[in-house]
């Protein structure tokens, strides 16, 4: 029973929730006395315990408004305080299968993330409520701020520029959708001079066509901002009313949230892929006695030629899944680098050989242009993780070119750019293509269009590539090609 499992393990779970708090989450955390943490972390254990045993949110909730006031106090952020609510789940994940199998885990499990997400929700709304009304009366207090400033040095524009002028967030102050003040700190954000901010249409800055009388409606909005460069990242602004140079105005903070979505799409993600590694290990070890035992009967039974395909046909599903379980299992843990000097064209010539039975198997020719010029100068890579990276890509390309009728060929190239200091390595195919609908989606993990697959590949080729300071670029179009290129430093 769960109940009873978390009575004897209370104890050791705050024990170690305290332990990762402190040791993975950051300095705010860290630097909180023990005491202090053993009171929070008792309390968040109980409310946990009593929504998993009772269905009982009472003691969840008084404990979200007691921790959004400490940690609003000492200027924790948001996503600091969600790690630590998230940290149960992963303590919760490393102890059940030691206790429990089968549909009695797979209860458990759901009923733990169930209980982290809706208690990570109800604190995350929360926390921006209270994080909002401090926004609100930050800019209230500004108003009044300036309003005395202006009554008491006759309405003076260059001490109200003054007041905000160094603030980290973008200030702004609009009238009839125009800009007509902007501090550093926004200009910088979009990347426009004072010059050109000033005057400037809010619409210009946003992605979505917003005017400021919206915005200031709403309050409170998180949208796109469109940097002078045309990039674009996620914003929040909160706008009031003010009254400035005599006239109503309205003032605005914008605030670059691009970090917050990080934090919380890596939370997202590494929470997936525990849950993920969690299944994958007891399926792994199904998948193992199955083969055994296949390849036993296949032994022992005199089969005619139909049933010999049938064989053939599980031993290539059974492959398929066990592939899929590898993706998924590297996926859900952290890279660990074995780097060292390696001559890049070796590391391609390796790599043809091994998939060389299947392009032939498939009639794909294989051409392969080395720039010799890499041979004397070899790049620092981790060779094993770049080996997956390039057998990935080809793999891809096989399959592309699955349905393609007439000649199918795959051209593998490096070349050696020594003014920007960087090796590129291409991989192209004549296959089918990737079409504008999917192309923007391909790196993302879990997002695939081959119903054999779970699409993990190119999301662990680009985690490889980034982590080695590299790139991955693809060039595209449908029924013709598709070409990536692996940029690395050298």
């Amino acid at each position: 029973m769960l109940k009873s499992f978390l009575e004897n393990n209370k104890d050791y779970i705050i024990k170690k929730w305290i332990s990762l708090i402190k040791g993975k989450i950051g300095n705010n955390y860290k630097h909180r006395p023990e005491k202090e943490l053993f009171q929070t972390v008792s309390l968040a254990f109980e409310g946990n315990y009593e929504v998993l045993c009772n269905n009982n949110w009472e003691a969840v909730e008084e404990f979200i408004v007691f921790i959004t006031k400490l940690r609003l106090e000492k200027g924790f952020a948001l996503s600091e305080v969600q790690r630590a609510f998230g940290i149960f789940r992963i303590i919760m994940i490393e102890m059940l299968p030691d206790c429990f199998s089968g549909k009695e885990l797979k209860n458990y499990l759901e009923k733990v993330n169930y209980t982290v997400d809706v208690t990570i929700n109800r604190f995350s709304d929360y926390f921006q409520k209270k994080h909002e009304e401090a926004m609100s009366n930050m800019l209230q207090i500004l108003e009044k701020r300036v309003a005395e400033r202006t009554n008491e040095l006759e309405n003076s524009e260059k001490r109200y520029k003054t007041l905000v002028e160094d603030i980290n967030d973008g200030y702004f102050v609009a009238r009839e959708d125009k800009i007509i003040f902007a501090n550093n700190a926004l200009c910088r954000m979009f990347g426009y001079s004072k010059h050109e901010m000033v005057n400037m249409s809010i619409a210009e800055l946003l992605k979505k066509e917003e005017t400021i009388d919206e915005i200031e409606t709403k309050g409170n909005i998180e949208t796109l901002g469109v940097k002078k460069n045309r990039e674009v990242f996620p914003i929040e602004i909160k706008a009031n009313k003010i009254f400035y140079e005599n006239r109503t105005s309205i003032a605005g903070i914008c605030r670059d949230i691009t970090q917050r979505k990080k934090d919380i799409q890596k939370e997202r993600l590494a929470d997936i892929g525990r849950i993920s590694a969690a299944f994958a290990h007891e399926i792994r070890n199904s998948l193992s006695s199955i083969k055994v035992n296949i390849q036993v009967l296949k032994n022992k039974l005199i089969l005619d030629s139909i049933d010999k395909k049938r064989m053939e046909i599980i031993f290539n599903d059974i492959e398929i899944l066990d592939k899929i379980i590898k993706d998924t299992l590297f996926f859900s843990k952290p890279i660990e680098l074995n780097i060292m000097r390696n001559n890049i064209n070796n590391l391609i010539k390796n790599i043809a050989g091994k998939v060389m039975p299947l392009l032939n198997h498939a009639k794909i020719k294989l051409k392969i242009l080395y720039d010799k010029k890499l041979e004397a100068c070899p790049v620092t890579i981790d060779n094993e993780k770049m080996e997956q990276v390039f057998l990935n890509l080809l793999y891809n390309s096989m399959e592309a070119l699955k349905s393609k009728k007439g000649e199918k060929h795959i051209k593998i190239s490096s070349k050696l750019y020594t003014k920007n200091k960087h090796v590129n390595i291409s991989v192209f195919d004549n296959g089918v293509g990737i079409s504008k609908e999917v192309l923007p989606n391909i790196f993302k993990p879990f997002y695939t269009t081959n119903s054999k697959g779970m699409g993990l590949g190119l999301a662990n080729v680009e985690r490889i590539v980034s982590l080695h300071g590299g790139k991955v670029e693809v060039k595209t179009e449908v029924n013709k090609f598709t070409e990536f290129h692996i940029i690395l430093p050298c």
